[in-house]
């Protein structure tokens, strides 16, 4: 059950960090002379909460993607 338990803590910060990255590079593509500092830990932490709960609230619905 411990390995379980530090696999999945494993995977779940292999998760963080390939969103973070993910999204920090799409926004620099987006906006190349903004600063991305900061928007990896804003991602995760957002997603971390539920849907309904989140503020502000969600602009995109669910299945769209974000232009």
């Amino acid at each position: 059950m411990n390995l379980l338990f530090l696999a999945m803590l494993l995977l779940i910060g292999a998760d963080w960090f390939l969103l973070s990255a993910g999204l920090r590079r799409a926004v620099t593509v987006k906006f190349p002379k903004e600063s991305t500092k900061g928007i990896g830990f804003y991602a995760v932490r957002r997603t971390m909460q539920m849907r309904r709960w989140r503020l502000p609230k969600p602009m995109v619905k669910r299945g769209e993607k974000p232009s």
